[in-house]
């Protein structure tokens, strides 16, 4: 309630639930709000029993880990069956994070459910909060591997300022290895670069 701001950038708001809480919870301070709604993609799987080694070692030293956990200690205990994955299968794999051994086994194994490409179920997690109503409001997705990417970009009109264009977004975040990179640039870092860029 002591914001003492025009404009506020949100990232990480993952869940359309949480999109709904936070607008609902600030409408009185900021009753304008923008975000995007970006989907899933489906179409990662494994192939040929490749996920197997991975379940088995994720089970032995993480199967009774916190799911909210789980990625931690993979990466932690089982890095090189992680690696031997195809990209397809990684992809698989960290789309379904959140999700338990068995779940994550059964989406990117069978494709019983069909596993996604991105993580957070396709969603970008940006929104744009602001006590003056928008003029215009637009976005650009920006390439990325595992997690959407997006510019959201609004313009109000201040009495002091004039016409203000603000811009939000959330770029690709240096992991090192943690998960590896596997997408089109050549690491996380390029990819960040690639969209400072776009």
């Amino acid at each position: 309630s002591d914001a003492n701001a025009d404009i506020i950038c949100l990232q990480e708001v993952w869940k359309d639930e949480d999109v709904a809480a936070v607008v609902d919870a600030a409408k009185e301070l900021f009753p304008f709000s923008y975000w995007e709604q970006t989907e899933q993609e489906t179409g990662a799987v494994c192939t040929g029993g490749e996920e197997t080694e991975i379940l088995d070692c994720a089970d032995t030293y993480c199967g009774e880990v916190n799911p909210d956990n789980l990625a931690d200690c993979v990466l932690a205990n089982c890095t090189n069956e992680f690696l031997s994955l195809s990209a397809d299968c990684q992809s698989c794999m960290v789309s379904n994070l959140g999700k338990t051994l068995e779940e994550i086994g059964e989406n990117c194994a069978t494709g019983a459910t069909p596993a996604g490409l991105w993580s957070n179920d396709g969603r970008n997690g940006v929104l744009i909060l602001s006590r003056l109503p928008f003029t215009l409001t637009e976005s650009k997705m920006l390439d990325a591997y595992l997690v959407r990417r997006i510019v959201l970009h609004v313009r109000v009109e201040d009495e002091q300022s004039g016409s203000v264009d603000v811009y939000g977004t959330h770029l690709t975040a240096d992991l090192g290895n943690a998960p590896p990179y596997a997408g089109e640039a050549e690491s996380w870092l390029e990819e960040q670069g690639l969209q400072i860029d776009a």
